[in-house]
């Protein structure tokens, strides 16, 4: 695939909601989550790897009460 095809299949399936999917697909299996200055540490810092993302997306989705919506672009 080339960046615009990554990018295409994406925002696809971005706007289907499939973001574990996304992960699945796209991300490597040592990728890294990088949060700003001052979020770096703690449960929903900075991790490492694909395991390690996927549970830091788990632990903020038990934190989240409602979702109004998402867009992708």
């Amino acid at each position: 695939m080339d960046i615009q095809q990554i990018a295409d299949r994406y925002v696809e399936l971005c706007r289907a909601g499939k973001h574990e999917q996304i992960q699945d697909e796209l991300y490597a299996d040592d990728a890294i989550s990088i949060e700003a200055p001052g979020n770096q540490s703690g449960p929903l810092g900075n991790v490492e790897g694909l395991e390690a993302i996927r549970e830091k997306g788990r632990k903020f989705m038990e934190d989240v009460v409602e979702l109004h919506g998402s867009w992708c672009s």
